[in-house]
């Protein structure tokens, strides 16, 4: 596709040019180099489920901020993009916002949200694995019961903050300039791998965008452990994937 500013109308534009890629668009390593692979028709079905899960349980909709204070996890980007999916106002700190996610029990438990949402570290936990804490509901455990299309898209008002201070129609202008800046750099790798910030920023959330809607992957080292750089680079060969800082 074309990178300029007008290469998507919307974010639902986006996110339909995503779902039509069977190629990898997330790719995680843990533990043991577990890895785990999302198409990019996967991850669209996970952000779908995530975006009725905040609707339908969190009353989140278009125009509400969310608290997303979550470090960089396959999870944690399908949460922020179901969050401008839905059309909400994120923010990568706790903020008072009515809806709050995080991996920490703490940060949960201390939340005056209406909604606090924990969710688990595991790669594919299928619940939170400790004790939820009272009043939380656990992501893990309810969002897999949610459907997979959603159907509830409202356009943002353009001028609407989606996050970073960006509003909705400076972030589609955001994400076409990086796609071409990719175009760029990335040659015929199949994949790149980003600096993870040590929380979630809008710059990298763009960056993740700009790469899977040209259909390229996104390498994701779980930032919990210290990775040898030998196996860094062998994961990279792999992946055919390129380094990139952030």
């Amino acid at each position: 596709m074309s990178a300029n500013t007008s290469s998507f109308k919307n974010l639902e534009q986006l996110f339909v040019t995503v779902r039509n890629f069977q190629t990898p668009a997330l790719l995680w390593y843990s533990a043991a180099s577990e890895r785990i692979e999302l198409s990019g028709r996967v991850l669209d079905n996970w952000v779908s489920k995530s975006a009725n899960f905040l609707v339908d349980e969190c009353d989140l909709e278009s125009g509400s901020p969310i608290d997303v204070p979550m470090g960089v996890h396959w999870r944690s980007l399908v949460i922020a993009l179901a969050a401008l999916r839905v059309g909400a106002t994120i923010s990568f700190e706790v903020d008072s916002a009515d809806v709050l996610f995080s991996f920490d029990s703490a940060v949960v438990e201390a939340s005056d949200a209406e909604y606090p949402v924990i969710v688990d570290r595991g790669s594919l936990a299928p619940r939170f694995m400790g004790e939820v804490p009272a009043g939380a509901l656990d992501f893990c455990a309810e969002v897999r019961a949610f459907g997979d299309v959603y159907s509830g898209f409202e356009t943002p008002v353009p001028s609407r903050v989606a996050m970073g201070g960006l509003s909705y129609s400076a972030l589609l202008e955001a994400v076409s300039t990086q796609i071409i800046a990719l175009g760029e750099e990335l040659g015929s790798a199949s994949a790149v791998q980003f600096t993870a910030p040590a929380v979630l920023t809008a710059d990298y959330l763009i960056q993740v965008l700009a790469a899977v809607a040209m259909g390229r992957g996104v390498v994701i080292l779980d930032p919990t452990i210290q990775w040898e750089q030998a196996k860094v680079e062998q994961i990279l060969a792999q992946e055919r994937a390129v380094p990139l800082v952030s």
